[in-house]
Order: structure tokens, then sequence, then C-alpha cells
């Protein structure tokens, strides 16, 4: 009997690429085991491993070989994921950080799983890769796989990303605030929508744009005016809404920062917007000018006491550092008094009307995550009580984490140890050695006593937290 040849079966093929991806994913997420036994960075991971499982069901069952290719893709995408575990463990990421930004996100939002990772760019970001993840399986999994695998995750499942340079600056991670306050930067704006406010500005704000081009409104509701009028309307409007929709996310998350932070907030906005030039207007990715955004740092914490609380503390307890922070708060004064940002900004019909609005908007803003984050911020009496004592400690190269005299010690709000951090080292920059190999070693001295303090003070609130459980149970 004749032999019937065969063809290329490439359905098979592809069936067997991706298989071949999706268990090299697999085996490289099993090399975390040992760098994450648990913890967030080992919910994600799971997460990924039970979506990776239901993908391996879909490439045996489905015959299009173009579904196939797809998966083909999607697990190669799932792959770039790889780059945030591989700095995630402690040798890359000091295991201060995960657990500051986890302690505060637990009370912000506790079904969020959060994975800190640094990057090589000079950049801090937070990136909610849920939606994502649930996106680029939706048409690939039937629904009760997709539930089987989503159905018990809240979210967010939260990346963030900081600058490798700075891995070791734990005072310089009081930015991470900001990076906090987006997703409520984000709540209302969303919220703010649907309100009288809005829609009144946003009339105010289309009618100037009409009167700029030269439109008006015909009987029937039409814009009377050429084609070219009405693009230039039409792309001026989405500006202006760009503007400001870009300019309150990073305000409002500044806010945030502040209200978290304190002052470790404002002394770490400055390192980072200082190195800048302070006054230029929004580009291509529209962030407000740098001054501006001092501005509304520090002028939240004025408001909120802050500023004079921190000084009034260390007045009598800490003189030359009081002096030191004294003239360097002087300083972000005089800096945030002169108003060239503003005349910047003006200088652009739409970023003016983009700006205008967002100053009317603003305290509303302020106001929404001042109650928010009512159960969480940082309470500036703390500061005053702890922070004297704490730089104490510091002095003698003690990490900062708590204050009294054995027996009777007291367990302090970790961020106090950033503030006493940042205090000592204000007082450090004035020396003229500080910029030497040891000035810098002292420096680094006062960050690694820091870091201390806050795994410490957060391990032993969780330690607490688990004796409290068991005797309950």
């Amino acid at each position: 009997m004749a032999q019937i040849e065969r063809g290329f079966e490439r359905p098979a093929y592809l069936r067997v690429r991706a298989h071949s991806l999706r268990v090299g994913l697999l085996s490289r997420l099993e090399e975390y085991a040992f760098d994450f036994p648990g913890g967030a960075p080992r919910s994600a991971i799971e997460l990924i491993k039970a979506m990776l499982a239901a993908i391996g069901e879909e490439i045996d069952l489905t015959p299009d070989e173009r579904t196939i290719g797809l998966i083909c893709r999607v697990i190669r995408g799932m792959g770039t994921l790889l780059q945030h575990f591989d700095n995630a463990h402690t040798a890359q990421t000091p295991r201060g950080l995960p657990q500051m930004l986890g302690a505060l996100m637990a009370r912000l939002e506790p079904n969020a799983t959060l994975v800190a990772w640094p990057q090589s760019s000079y950049n801090y970001t937070i990136r909610d890769l849920l939606a994502p993840l649930k996106g680029m399986t939706q048409s690939l999994l039937s629904k009760e796989a997709h539930q089987r695998v989503f159905g018990s995750v809240a979210g967010p499942l939260n990346f963030v990303s900081f600058p490798r340079i700075e891995r070791d600056n734990v005072l310089q991670h009081a930015i991470f605030g900001h990076e906090l306050g987006h997703p409520l930067a984000t709540e209302f704006l969303e919220s703010e929508r649907t309100t009288p406010a809005y829609s009144a500005a946003l009339r105010r704000v289309t009618d100037a744009l009409m009167a700029q081009y030269k439109l008006s409104t015909a009987p029937k509701g039409a814009l009377g005016g050429s084609p070219a009028q009405t693009k230039a309307f039409v792309d001026g409007l989405r500006r202006v809404l760009v503007l400001r929709k870009r300019g309150l996310e990073e305000l409002i998350s500044d806010c945030v920062g502040a209200l978290l932070f304190g002052p470790s907030a404002l002394f770490a906005s400055y390192d980072i917007l200082s190195l800048g030039e302070l006054d230029d207007p929004p580009g291509e990715r529209s962030y407000p000018p740098r001054r501006f955004r001092l501005r509304v740092v520090k002028s939240l914490l004025d408001a909120e006491g802050y500023t004079s609380t921190l000084e009034s503390a260390l007045q009598a307890a800490e003189p030359a550092i009081s002096a030191a922070l004294v003239r360097y708060i002087k300083h972000i004064n005089e800096l945030t008094a002169q108003q060239t940002d503003k005349s910047n900004l003006g200088a652009d019909p739409l970023i003016k009307l983009a700006y205008e609005w967002i100053e009317e908007t603003l305290p509303g803003g302020a106001d929404f995550v001042r109650r928010r984050l009512e159960s969480v911020r940082y309470d500036s009496k703390r500061m005053s009580a702890e922070v004297p004592e704490l730089i104490e400690r510091l002095r003698i190269r003690v990490p900062p984490s708590e204050i009294g005299v054995p027996p009777d010690v007291y367990v302090i709000d970790w961020r106090s140890a950033l503030v006493a951090g940042w205090a000592c080292r204000l007082r450090m920059l004035e020396d003229p050695a500080a910029g030497s190999d040891e000035g810098i070693e002292q420096a680094e001295t006062i960050n690694r006593l820091v870091l201390r303090a806050v795994e410490f003070t957060i391990l032993g609130d969780e330690y607490r937290k688990f004796l409290t459980g068991r005797s309950s149970a």
C-alpha cells in the first residue's frame, strides 16, 4: 500500500513552541523560590503561575493556529515581568523600602500587592499591572478559566520602581509618598467630573476657547466657523484638558506625599526637583513647573503645621541642627515666593487656561486627600515628641528606632526616623568637608542607621500584631 505523505503540521509546531515558552517562563519564576519564600512578590509570582497553568490548558484545546500564535506573543510579553523580580530581591532592594511602602499601602488599600524594584533610569513610578494582565488573557481564556485565575484577586497589583543609583538613599525614598498618591489623585479626578463646579468650569473654558478661535454657536448648537477653526478649537480644548489632568495628578500626589511623610516629602522633593530648570512650563509629559510643585508642598506643610512644629521641637533640644534647618527652610521660602514659573505659564493661552483651572480645583483635591488619609497621615505631634531624641541616637550611631530609656522605651512612628535623618543630613551639608569621601561616608552611615530603624520598627509592629492575634485565638 502506498504510504501517504504527511505535510508540515503548523498547529502542532506552534503548540510545542507555546508550551516551550510557557515552561521556560515557569522555570524562571521557580528560580525565585529562594529569594521570595513569601510576601508580596511571592503572591504576584503565584498569580502569574496560575495564568500560565490556564494558558497551558488553552494551548492543548484550541484548534486555531492564530490563537496559538497569539498565546506565544502573550507569554513573551509576560516574560518582561522577570526584570521586576530580578531586582526585587534583597540584594538589590533594601528590605526596609518594601516594608515602609507596604505598611502604608496596607492602610490605604488593604487588598493591594506591592513589589518594589530598582531600575537603571532615574525615575520613581508606580503601576498597577493587574488590569493589563487581565486584559492580555481576556480573549485567550474561557470565562470560567479567567474567573478561576483572577476571581479571588482584588488588586491592585502595584509594581513600584525607583532609581538604582538611589537604592541605599533611604531618606530620598520619602518621595514614594507621591507615587502612593496617584491612585487617590485618579479617584478624585473621576469623582469631580460629575460635580456642578466641574461642569461650570468646563463651560467657562469652552467659551474662552471659542472666543480665542473666533467661533460662534449656530442656532441648532453647531459650531459656526471654518473647518480649520473648528479643528484648532477641538485640539486646543483637548490640550487644556490633558494639561489640567496631568497637572492635578502630579500636584494632588505631591499633597499625598506631604501628608504621609511630612517634612521628609519636601526635603526629598527639593533634592530631585531643584536639579532641573525650576520654571520650565509643561512639556511633552505635561509635568507642572518644578517651582510650582515645591510651592504646593511647602504651602501644605505650613498650613498643616509641620514646618513650625519641627522648628519649635528642635530649637531648644538641637540648636545647631535647628539653625541649619531654619536656613534651609528660608531658602525654600525664598525660592517658592518667586512667581517666575507662573509668568511662564501665562505666556501660552492654553497653558494659562489649564493652570487657572488647576489653581481653582487644587484646594478641593487637597481637602479630598486630607479626608482619605485621616487615619494614616503622619502626626505632627508624634514628630515633635520623637524627632529630638531620635537625633540623639543618630549622633551616637544608634538606629533611631525607639525613644526612652530601658525598660521604659516607646515605639516610634518610623517616619520620625526619616525626619531625624534629614535633620542630621541638612546640618552635615553645611560642613565644608560634606562632599569629601569622609563626609559622604558619614551621610551613608545616617542612611544605614535610619534604614535599620525602619526595618526594626515595622517588624516590631508586625510581631506585636502576631502576638495579639495569637492571644485572642
